[in-house]
């Protein structure tokens, strides 16, 4: 008789595969988690207390509020967007440390998803879900509202860029309607064996959503930025400006560093549970899968193969077990005992990718809080005033002075104040121009 032959990932790689997390790994994933959230609230207060202090900006970039502490960027503020970011933030840290601490995690989300969607379209379908195409749905809204109603386009260059962060807002809606969303019921053919191009397709609408959407919202307003105001602080070797420029370079670096990070280390799902399937306890062994007939195993389950969109499959990620159901005392006198007895237990997932399926989750959190906060707490401010800049006409005798600020649009608590909204209507604050201030504040005379 030929050797057994083993398909599950468990079996195959043995290293890739646990019941719990180490010290170690639990480290790992709080610092994947820990970082984006530390650099989210101290790179702003660390751009606003640079320009309130630095003698070389006048103004506050960006400017904050929180009860005279100056904590968070009034830009989440006004646009309501701050609501969204602590619903978002809440929902997945006490579900993922949730998640973490189960005594049996691989029966859990994480024994099945390694992405936040994955999770919600395929285990937390009612809850998770709802959370989600909520949160990604109000985003899309506010954004749009926000973009539609503060920015302005005077030039092609505005109109454009103001168009693309439309698309791009309008484009984050579609991760909510089509979630990464696979099946589960093992009496039915897989997605990708029954319809591949609408698998496909749906989950490359969930792509653009969450990729297209997000780089169009995140880039756009910084290399807008970086054109009207990093390469001419860097010509004319302006320290104040070059350091705030810095400040978002760092932001993007570091947001770049954790999608690079998620690429190379997304771990592919896997949403089958066949061991529910098993009733007998001497069936449901840590050696299932295996095959007496290595020539029926092999037709079964093949070899590792390229899967898509990414990784390898190589049959399912887990092992099975049998847990004996805990109950309590009360429970075992009022339950009838041939209940009991044919309910005494379950085969369940007994190991898994555990940590890949943690880091990878952990990882995407990352991507998403850095990419949203940049956006609120830079983006938004920098494309709201760059939208807003009137070139000086033509009949200017004096040239146009590039630099004076990057944030006039905003109040100086120094006392220079200025309001581009009012500024840009005939009658408003800063009527006596006609026209709204640049963010490269021009100082020439008519």
């Amino acid at each position: 008789m030929d050797q057994p032959c083993p398909r599950s990932l468990c079996t195959v790689d043995p290293k890739q595969c646990s019941s719990s997390l180490s010290t170690g790994e639990y480290v790992q994933l709080s610092l994947i988690v820990v970082v984006p959230i530390a650099a989210a609230i101290l790179l702003p207060i660390l751009s606003s207390t640079y320009s309130r202090a630095s003698s070389h900006v006048s103004t506050v970039d960006p400017p904050m509020f929180g009860c005279g502490a100056r904590l968070l960027p009034r830009e989440c503020a006004t646009s309501g967007l701050l609501v969204v970011a602590f619903v978002v933030l809440i929902g997945f840290l006490v579900v993922f440390v949730g998640l973490l601490i189960d005594p049996r995690p691989c029966e859990t989300a994480l024994g099945s998803c390694g992405t936040i969607s994955c999770m919600c379209g395929n285990v937390f379908q009612d809850r998770g879900y709802t959370w989600m195409f909520f949160s990604l749905v109000l985003t899309s809204l506010l954004l749009v509202r926000e973009i539609a109603t503060s920015m302005r386009g005077t030039t092609r260059r505005q109109r454009v860029n103001k168009g693309l962060m439309t698309a791009g807002a309008m484009l984050i809606s579609l991760t909510g309607v089509f979630p990464e969303q696979f099946s589960t019921d093992l009496l039915r053919k897989d997605r990708a064996e029954q319809d591949p191009w609408l698998l496909y397709g749906a989950f490359g609408m969930h792509l653009l959503g969450i990729c297209g959407g997000t780089a169009m919202l995140v880039f756009v307003p910084f290399v807008w930025h970086l054109r009207e105001v990093g390469l001419p602080a860097w010509r004319q070797r302006q320290p104040g400006h070059l350091c705030l420029v810095g400040v978002r370079l760092g932001y993007i670096a570091l947001t770049s560093l954790f999608t690079l990070l998620l690429g190379v280390l997304v771990e592919f799902p896997d949403t089958s549970d066949y061991c529910a399937a098993v009733t007998a306890r001497g069936e449901c062994t840590a050696d299932w899968p295996t095959f007496d007939n290595t020539t029926l195993c092999n037709a079964t389950l093949p070899a590792p193969q390229p899967a898509w969109p990414g990784g390898t499959v190589t049959g399912p990620k887990y092992t099975c077990g049998w847990v004996d159901l805990e109950l309590s005392l009360k429970q075992r006198l009022l339950i009838p005992p041939d209940y009991l007895a044919a309910h005494a237990g379950v085969c369940a997932k007994r190991t898994c990718p555990l940590f890949a399926f943690a880091r990878s989750t952990a990882l995407e959190f990352a991507v998403l809080c850095l990419a949203f906060t940049y956006l609120i707490s830079f983006g938004l401010g920098d494309a709201k005033r760059l939208s807003l800049v009137v070139q000086p006409t033509p009949s200017a005798s004096k040239p146009f002075v590039l630099l004076q600020s990057c944030t006039t649009s905003w109040s100086d608590e120094r006392g220079v104040s200025m309001d581009l909204h009012d500024a840009a209507q005939p009658g408003g604050s800063g009527s006596d121009a006609q026209v709204a201030p640049s963010p490269l504040q021009p100082a020439w005379s008519p």
